[in-house]
């Protein structure tokens, strides 16, 4: 099954991340969808931050939150194709770790009479592991 984008629905991710299959450029398709998804994220982010610019700060916030979810996504699909050891390009994780901590490290910002805002949102602020994350970003040779 492959994945398709509607306008109205998002990403429909049905099967795809289940088969690994490598194009004739010997690029594997899970990098290929990997890297959609971080297209995805960042781009929601940057809507995010004109739409707070603007200072429409609900529609800022719903694109935040749109944009966590696609690197939340990221997160899942590279740790289960971690443990099958399928090999991935170290420059997606790296943007993939650096988008995780940038909004780790963002969310641990946030005053801690607040906290309580943030979590029930589903926002993590945990600047240790937002650290590691930014660490993990640099080692992996990410041009972020």
């Amino acid at each position: 099954m492959y994945t398709t984008y509607n306008p109205n629905k998002g990403m429909i991710m049905g099967n795809f991340y289940e088969t690994v299959f490598t194009t004739p450029d010997g690029v594997s398709s899970l990098s290929l969808f990997l890297e959609s998804l971080v297209i995805y994220a960042y781009y929601y982010l940057a809507y995010a931050m004109l739409n707070f610019r603007k200072q429409e700060r609900v529609k800022g916030s719903h694109y935040f939150r749109k944009s966590w979810k696609y690197f939340e996504k990221s997160v899942t699909l590279i740790n289960k194709h971690q443990e099958k050891n399928i090999p991935l390009d170290p420059k997606i994780t790296g943007y993939v770790n650096f988008g995780c901590g940038l909004f780790h490290f963002v969310m641990s910002l946030i005053p801690p009479s607040l906290q309580f805002v943030v979590s029930l949102v589903g926002f993590v602020a945990d600047r240790k592991h937002a650290l590691e994350e930014l660490q993990a970003c640099v080692n992996s040779g990410c041009s972020k």
